[in-house]
């Protein structure tokens, strides 16, 4: 025999990262952008972490949202300004605000100009 239950339909929502940070490349003293984009169900907040001992306090995280059908964008662009050599060290992440749920990580390369005199 077979059993049958009655039951309200639901909807299915993909909550992850949908593009993560990927290494680039910086100027000392110039700027570099990382960007983070997570779907999911509501707006939330990006954050920007490092793993090592790179620095974070020349970082401003920049939001904007974008809501369709299927569930709500939250785009972090990641602006370093005033790049310093330890903006080289450890790799960068996006982080959830108020949880532990992380992208993947990426470096920032610091490239020094020398002038030939």
């Amino acid at each position: 025999g077979s059993v049958s239950i009655e039951s309200n339909s639901a909807t299915l929502a993909i909550v992850d990262y949908q593009t993560s940070p990927e290494d680039t490349d910086g100027l000392l003293g110039g700027s570099a952008a990382l960007t983070c984009v997570f779907a999911g169900t509501e707006e939330v907040t990006l954050t920007v972490q490092n793993s090592g001992d790179g620095d974070v306090s020349n970082a401003a995280v920049e939001m904007t949202y974008e809501t369709l059908v299927t569930g709500v964008f939250s785009t972090g662009v990641i602006t370093f300004t005033g790049l310093t050599t330890d903006n080289a060290e450890g790799s960068y992440y996006c982080q959830i605000d108020g949880t532990t749920l992380n992208s993947e990580e990426a470096s920032i390369n610091i490239i020094c100009k020398f002038i030939e005199l």
